[in-house]
């Protein structure tokens, strides 16, 4: 099924003007080519938005940092939680960042601060986790680290005014593509199961054997040798994705490397076989970094229709 028509799935009948795919709303703080570069600078994105952006100590948000999830010097995590409290328990927003899986992107800059106070902004409790990554690891530590995270939220995120069977997930890049691991494997479920409401898998590469993308992606450096069939077939996220019954968005810029939007095509179009067809958005003017740092910004091209997206899922619990 072609990506296109599907472009309003986001919110049913109700096409804001950012929300319908290869459209863009508001004015980015730097003008966006239409066909941006494929770039991988996070300083020099953020230093795009940095003016736009709250700096401590936040006037309305509250963090409480650096609080264990699990017994790894990075199973750390940072919740967001309105200074004024709520009269009644808010749904909660947990934050997989990419990359390294590190909460701050660039030394200097509190991102991804920004995605944490634009949902406090939105009325949910923000989670932004630190994931395990590099030498040590597996494929599925990350998926590990989610459960760990969700668990946490579960028996903890009451103290902080969330709602624990409310709980939205969103990855970014490896984020995403450790969230999909952990989707699609039931194993890795904390007793009481999923966990979630929504998951958001936004510029992620994947591993949906047999499928596989055609475009180029971005190799980070020592990445391991390509596995045989067997073991590919039982680490991808597809089958379990096609299985799934939870609301799924899938997301991707046209400034990602192209193997990112070519996930989203082949995800959908699998999903949609199993008659379980995930929404979709496409953003246009935006890289793998702005995408992420322009959210609480006057740009709104991905909060927007990303909030459309959460404020479309069914509130009962």
């Amino acid at each position: 099924m072609n990506l296109a028509r599907n472009l309003c799935l986001l919110v049913i009948a109700t096409c804001l003007p950012y929300l319908c795919i290869g459209q863009t709303a508001g004015n980015p703080p730097t003008p966006a080519a239409a066909s941006p570069t494929i770039i991988f600078d996070p300083p020099g994105t953020a230093q795009r938005y940095a003016a736009q952006h709250e700096h401590e100590p936040y006037q309305h948000t509250r963090f409480v940092r650096d609080i264990a999830y699990g017994a790894q010097p990075r199973n750390l995590l940072d919740v967001a939680e309105p200074v004024t409290a709520s009269q009644n328990a808010r749904p909660v927003l947990i934050f997989v960042p990419g990359g390294q899986g590190n909460r701050n992107e660039v030394k200097g800059y509190l991102y991804y601060d920004n995605v944490l106070l634009w949902a406090v902004d939105q009325g949910y409790i923000g989670i932004n986790m630190s994931r395990e990554s590099g030498p040590g690891t597996s494929w599925d530590t990350g998926a590990k680290n989610i459960a760990a995270v969700i668990s946490w939220a579960q028996q903890h995120i009451k103290e902080y005014g969330g709602d624990s069977s409310r709980i939205f997930i969103w990855g970014h890049s490896l984020g995403a593509t450790a969230l999909a691991t952990y989707i699609s494997h039931p194993e890795y479920y904390p007793s009481t199961g999923i966990g979630l409401k929504g998951a958001i898998l936004f510029a992620g590469s994947y591993n949906i054997a047999p499928l596989k993308a055609t475009q180029p992606g971005r190799s980070a450096p020592g990445v391991q040798a390509e596995l045989d069939p067997a073991t590919l077939l039982a680490q991808s996220s597809l089958p379990g994705l096609q299985k799934t019954a939870l609301p799924l968005l899938l997301a991707a810029a046209d400034g990602d490397p192209l193997d990112r939007p070519e996930y989203v095509t082949l995800i959908h179009d699998a999903l949609c076989k199993s008659n379980h067809c995930p929404a979709t958005l496409s953003i246009k003017g935006h890289d793998h970094f702005s995408e992420m740092f322009s959210i609480n910004t006057r740009d709104q091209s991905v909060s927007g229709p990303v909030l459309g997206w959460l404020r479309s899922i069914p509130s009962a619990k």
